[in-house]
């Protein structure tokens, strides 16, 4: 469905509500509510792909800077053993 039939869908719905209470006919509005819920499926796809996207490459830089934190972190612990050692007296 183009950009100009979802500007004007109320009109396009209560047009083709009216046409198939006059002609008894509902293939028209049938084919209007079927592509407007599937345009709209569509597009909420196309939305969740893009979030779960930010979600993942989020995740993905913290699970980095994380990592790079646990191992500076893991290198201050041994470095403070290290200097914390002390040779027995004897």
């Amino acid at each position: 469905m183009s950009n100009q039939n979802r500007n004007n869908l109320g009109d396009q719905f209560k047009y083709a509500v009216q046409d198939a209470i006059n002609k008894g006919d509902f293939k028209r509005l049938n084919y209007l509510v079927t592509d407007t819920v599937t345009d709209a499926i569509a597009e909420a796809s196309v939305q969740l792909k893009k979030a779960g996207d930010e979600v993942q490459k989020e995740f993905q830089s913290n699970s980095r800077t994380n990592t790079s934190k646990n191992t500076q972190q893991q290198h201050i612990v041994k470095s403070k053993k290290i200097c914390r050692y002390q040779k027995p007296k004897m």
